[in-house]
């Protein structure tokens, strides 16, 4: 077994941006990862998105081949489209402090059914 780690952290004002920009939106997030339209929401589906494609080396940019679903607790799930060899299982956590998201992601891989 192998764990593979990924982080990204975003500053809302340039998610700001990003919110202002419907193509770049439809590029990087599924109408479901929009439920809340607010910078800090979108920051963090987008930083959770990066960590995934890091810590399970996606292609860069393959974001919608990740999905992010939410449950009560208001912890994410992550899943992805694509099959990943050897994946085992991914989790993901996301924080938020003044104007700055954090989000760190694990990967758990079998290395021999890689």
């Amino acid at each position: 077994m192998r764990i593979s780690t990924g982080v990204d952290i975003i500053d809302l004002r340039k998610t700001q941006k990003t919110l202002a920009d419907p193509a770049q939106l439809q590029r990087m997030l599924h109408p479901g990862d929009l439920y809340r339209n607010d910078a800090e929401h979108v920051a963090g589906r987008i930083a959770l998105k990066e960590a995934t494609i890091k810590a399970l080396g996606l292609k860069p940019g393959s974001w919608l081949d990740i999905h992010i679903h939410t449950q009560e607790s208001g912890k994410p799930v992550i899943t992805v489209s694509d099959t990943v060899p050897g994946l085992v299982s991914v989790d993901g956590s996301i924080s938020h402090h003044s104007d700055t998201v954090i989000a760190f992601v694990v990967g758990l891989f079998d290395d021999e059914n890689r």
